[in-house]
């Protein structure tokens, strides 16, 4: 399973991110051999956004936050990767009618609240870069979960001790708004 991954994760970073024929049937394979291998979840789930596939790929990445991790590095790509779903999400509302937008928006927001939760719980302040918590704490802010996002920006200010001005600068410059 583990080495269809790295096949596949090669054959990703030399075409510069983009999941080809050859990467997909590697990582379907790696997945067929270990259905929780992060590795090849994390890129299946690329290739899902890759495919404008929000619920599969919200779904695939659920996957890689709800399982116990030694390190939290696919958590952390995820976190990177993340605007980029919420990006097509806002796509793909923008195309449906306005009948279904209510309840698009009400599963979307249940599954990408679901994955920052997790990938919350995922990351270690001990092994987390500072970067990974404005990631999330401005995903929430996206996402209009303003009380997640104040609760997390409490968090980030004891973890790293921030005074309240270097908070304010931080948010400003982030474009992260919090109360």
């Amino acid at each position: 399973s583990s080495s269809f991954a790295l096949y596949a994760e090669l054959c990703v970073l030399a075409a510069n991110g983009y999941i080809s024929i050859d990467a997909q049937a590697a990582l379907e394979k790696a997945l067929e051999l270990n259905p929780k291998n992060m590795r090849a979840l994390f890129y299946n789930g690329l290739s899902f956004l890759q495919e404008e596939k929000t619920l599969d790929t919200g779904n695939n990445w659920l996957k890689i936050v709800s399982i116990p991790a030694e390190n939290n590095q696919w958590t952390r790509l995820i976190l990177m990767n993340f605007d980029k779903l919420i990006a097509l999400s806002e796509k793909e509302r923008a195309n449906i009618g306005v009948w279904r937008q209510r309840e698009f928006d009400k599963n979307n927001r249940e599954l990408f609240s679901a994955i920052l939760k997790n990938a919350e719980k995922q990351l270690n302040p001990d092994e987390v870069s500072y970067d990974s918590w404005k990631k999330l704490i401005s995903a929430y802010f996206k996402l209009n979960l303003a009380f997640e996002g104040n609760k997390l920006i409490k968090k980030v200010k004891v973890l790293y001790d921030l005074s309240q001005n270097d908070l304010e600068l931080l948010m400003e410059k982030e474009k992260i708004y919090g109360d």
